[in-house]
């Protein structure tokens, strides 16, 4: 769900980003108010997915680097 008073989570840090996860976790619990904790939980799910979308970008470039590594090990003579 988008948040338009968070802004673009790609233009922060991934200490940052994790920095912030951290924090809303925090507050989620130090809250009893189920309204609070279910904006809190709204805006973390947009933190989480940011993390999520990083993680699977870093996961795709390192398998497309070990491909490419494999290739000059491979000689078919």
């Amino acid at each position: 769900m988008y948040n338009p008073l968070i802004g673009s989570l790609r233009k922060i840090s991934d200490v940052a980003l994790n920095e912030k996860i951290q924090d809303l976790r925090k507050k989620f619990f130090q809250t009893n108010n189920p309204s609070v904790q279910a904006q809190i939980a709204a805006t973390l799910n947009n933190y989480q997915e940011e993390s999520y979308r990083r993680q699977e970008e870093m996961f795709k470039k390192s398998k497309e680097n070990d491909n490419e590594d494999l290739d000059g090990l491979i000689n078919i003579s």
